[in-house]
């Protein structure tokens, strides 16, 4: 896969790796249906995942524009046909017009004003999720569709599972991967529609 960077732009990290790794084991899933990735950054998710089933509907949003145009030109040099948007989650999409598979690799972050003022904006808006760091993600959460299945990461620093569970009012969450650092842990987590 070749992924060109620029500066402003959510480079490939240990969070993209963990989050193509995990997802891929659900790739029949996104063959079927599609895939829509909110946050594509430079592509590499997406783009990694597209690879894999190329003749599937494939959607990628980003706020930042120039994330959005990186990636479209990622997927052109790949020989991948992507549809690309620059918009916020998925609110330029009418109900039920987009695919039943989500991933967001959210900016999980919490607040620090002593880190944050020496971070551009558009470094805020890729890493930090709001003062505890789950804000970002629980917005999306809260709008995403019952019949809609959604892949997302999750960091210690900003919550553990079982507050997450909680907090998610009924839908059914699964861990399906993580990975551990000195100072914190990612988690993949699966989480669907409400539970019956």
């Amino acid at each position: 896969m070749k992924i060109q960077r620029v500066d402003g732009v959510y480079e490939p990290r240990e969070d993209s790796f963990l989050t193509v790794d995990g997802v891929m084991n659900y790739i029949d899933e996104i063959r079927i249906g599609g895939m829509l990735e909110i946050g594509v950054g430079s592509g590499y998710v997406i783009l990694s995942l597209l690879d894999k089933c190329p003749s599937s509907y494939f959607i990628g949003t980003d706020i930042n524009f120039k994330a959005a145009q990186l990636t479209r030109n990622n997927a052109i040099e790949n020989d991948l046909l992507l549809h690309m948007v620059c918009t916020e989650f998925a609110r330029s999409f009418r109900k039920g017009a987009l695919p039943r598979t989500v991933v967001f690799n959210p900016p999980y972050l919490p607040a620090d004003a002593s880190i944050d003022s020496s971070l551009s904006l558009e470094e805020r808006m890729a890493l930090v999720g709001g003062k505890k760091g789950t804000e970002i993600m629980m917005e999306y959460i809260i709008e995403m569709p019952k019949d809609v299945t959604g892949f997302f990461i999750v960091s210690s620093l900003s919550t553990e599972l079982k507050e997450l569970e909680r907090a998610l009012r009924g839908k059914e969450l699964d861990l399906i991967g993580e990975q551990s650092f000195s100072f914190e842990k990612l988690w993949l987590v699966r989480i669907r529609g409400n539970k019956n």
